[in-house]
């Protein structure tokens, strides 16, 4: 399979260059070009090598008839992982890569957040100094706070200052989610005990894999890890089995000062790296409609007998998946062969036509479907917590009470589980998937929670994408998976 890199804001990779790489795929006569974004990125060098082991899984994958029609070309936009997310390049593929250790709070990210926020330099070097320091007063966390929001502050009527939000439509439109306005001590102790709740779940579960030896997706899914209000699976946290998961007002003050100034400070790491998240999560959109959907456009008019199939990873699932908003054309209504989202750091109600909770309002996507030719493929893994816990923190909006200390699954991630809100999308386990093939076109829910499960804090299950079940159903979507 040949493969081609995209940095989507390089000058010599713009419409220009894609033509040019159009061309070249027109006369080797390539039928199909799987377009991958990932967020593996930073000033380190495992970007190359995460998307080196994608391709030889979609080349191991893929049909004999496919062989020497298909190109893989991959994208590379402006993002970061934190210190402790990084797993080695050199002489590992990702699947072996996966972190069981507990995650290292001492490393301040400085130099990715230099790169990140290059108009903050001040900003960063004073979070840098509060990190360094960690003093033990509750002073010192509000001050982090108010770095934060400094940090990320854009500008009212900015043009990417609603796209965090993956909701339009509302009464009172919102952008910024409660973490940046909250005071900064509770917000700490919340991410604080979100840190002690994952790491108990981390270690339940990996008792209970060692106890049932399940894998391969042949076999059954295990019950996801987190409660879910409608159809709750089993969960290891007492707290969470109990119906609602909302703590009382009562209870918070009772709880607020239980834990200690240092230990705080591992939850005021948590907000940083959510933080953070937050403003990639608005590149990432700005990204999508602006630079992906332009590029894909390109591509299809160069080479026009070439199918475009969009992959996202995580925030680069994001990416994707907004490019839909800008990528159509009056000639070319659905440019999308299909797209494939794999724990997409992306709300789980982005494509409903309404919001259960509100009067009115809608998922931002809930009317781009249609650009997708084929299948809408969203992956989801219930031991994803990343998403099953610090998202839902990280994205709830002001004004809203509800699960401050435990999830609160209204603000859950497509990730995580699924679509919500969508009518006719079948719920499909990978081995189903996989067995009996997808719809021609739709979104459909494919949980691979049966593999994507490995890894502890910070991101457990996040990361654990590099499976040949899980590039065949990249390669399924797109009409070009091998047999089994």
């Amino acid at each position: 399979m040949e493969e081609h890199t995209w940095n989507l804001l390089a000058p010599a990779s713009g419409p220009d260059g894609l033509r040019d790489l159009a061309g070249r795929l027109a006369a080797a006569g390539t039928g199909d070009l799987i377009v991958f974004a990932h967020d593996r990125h930073g000033r380190w060098d495992e970007p190359a090598a995460v998307e080196r082991h994608f391709g030889r899984l979609l080349t191991a994958g893929a049909a004999p008839r496919a062989e020497g029609g298909v190109a893989l070309l991959n994208v590379r936009w402006p993002s970061m992982r934190f210190p402790d997310e990084r797993v080695p390049a050199s002489g590992h593929a990702p699947p072996d890569t996966v972190r069981d250790a507990a995650p290292d709070l001492s490393v301040f990210p400085l130099d990715d957040l230099l790169a990140l926020f290059p108009g903050r330099a001040d900003t960063v070097y004073a979070l840098d100094d509060a990190f360094r320091h960690r003093r033990a007063r509750h002073t010192d966390l509000d001050d982090v706070g108010l770095l934060l929001r400094r940090l990320v502050a854009l500008p009212l009527g900015a043009p990417g200052g609603a796209a965090g939000s993956d909701t339009t439509g509302e009464i009172v439109p919102q952008s910024d989610p409660a973490m940046l306005f909250d005071p900064a001590v509770e917000v700490c102790g919340r991410f604080t005990d979100f840190l002690e709740l994952m790491a108990e779940t981390c270690e339940e579960a990996g008792t209970r894999r060692s106890a049932d030896n399940t894998g391969p997706a042949e076999q059954a899914s295990p019950e996801p890890l987190l409660e879910d209000r409608g159809d709750p699976p089993e969960v290891p946290d007492t707290t969470l089995r109990e119906p609602g998961t909302v703590t009382s007002s009562d209870e918070l003050d009772a709880d607020r000062g239980r834990h200690s100034v240092p230990h705080l400070w591992d939850g005021a790491y948590e907000l940083l790296r959510q933080v953070t998240y937050h403003a990639l999560r608005r590149r990432a959109a700005v990204l999508g409609r602006e630079r992906l959907a332009a590029g894909v456009r390109t591509l299809r008019a160069a080479a026009p007998g070439t199918r475009v199939h969009l992959v996202g990873h995580g925030m680069g699932a994001r990416l994707a998946a907004h490019a839909l908003t800008e990528v159509r054309t009056e000639r070319d209504p659905a440019p999308v062969a299909s797209l494939t989202l794999l724990q997409a750091a992306v709300s789980h109600h982005v494509f409903a036509p309404s919001i259960p909770w509100q009067l009115r309002g809608r998922g931002r996507l809930h009317d781009v479907v249609e650009a997708v030719a084929g299948p809408l493929v969203v992956g989801h893994s219930g031991h994803d917590l990343l998403l099953g816990l610090m998202f839902p923190q990280a994205t709830k909006m002001t004004g809203d009470a509800a699960g401050h200390t435990t999830p609160d699954r209204r603000w859950g991630a497509l990730g995580f589980d699924g679509a919500q809100g969508v009518d006719g999308g079948p719920e499909l386990t990978l081995a189903t998937a996989l067995r009996a093939g997808l719809p021609e076109s739709g979104i459909v829910n494919v949980d691979t929670s049966a593999v994507v499960r490995r890894g502890g804090p910070p991101n457990p299950g996040h990361d654990d994408i590099w499976h040949e079940d899980v590039a065949r159903l990249v390669l399924a979507a797109a009409g070009l998976a091998g047999p089994a």
